[in-house]
């Protein structure tokens, strides 16, 4: 019996990874504006870049998204480097609640319809959002939509003592 339960508690959780994805407009007039944001705290620079040059390359209306780099460690070459690639820096001046009071602060500088929310250390495909942005188009009482996560890792060498 336990089997039994064990076994439909596992279908139900692989269940929705096998969905297709909802179709996009042709006319992408109709397609909302998004922001996405990327939240940091005490990350590198160079872990930040790749999840940054990987936004600015998701297939989606330039004019419809916009790109956040929510710096919640005030570090001026994260600003100068949001500048040169052209996407939006926000802070704040109390760092209180951790990454929710980032995300929260951003919020209430944002004006997109949705937005869409990596970890620093993320690299999105380009098709990203036509893959996601269907399900709320379809389904207007839609509040999330949660998407598998791949892992991506250079091959490390590792000493042996």
């Amino acid at each position: 019996m336990h089997g039994l339960c064990y076994f439909l508690v596992f279908m139900q959780c692989i269940w929705p990874l096998h969905r297709q994805p909802i179709s996009m407009p042709q006319d992408t007039t109709q397609w909302p504006t998004v922001d996405i944001f990327i939240p940091t705290y005490n990350e590198a620079l160079q872990v930040v870049k790749p999840t940054l040059y990987a936004c600015l390359n998701i297939d989606w209306p330039k004019d419809k998204l916009t790109i956040y780099l929510l710096d919640d460690g005030s570090r001026p070459e994260f600003a100068a480097f949001a500048k040169e690639i052209g996407i939006q820096y926000i802070t704040r001046e109390k760092h209180d609640f951790a990454k929710a009071g980032n995300i929260n602060h951003a919020l209430s500088k944002a004006c997109g319809e949705y937005v869409a929310i990596f970890d620093c250390d993320h690299i999105p495909t380009r098709s990203f959002l036509q893959f996601t942005m269907g399900w709320f188009l379809k389904d207007e009482k839609m509040a999330l939509v949660q998407t598998p996560h791949h892992f991506f890792s250079l091959l490390i060498p590792l000493n042996v003592i």
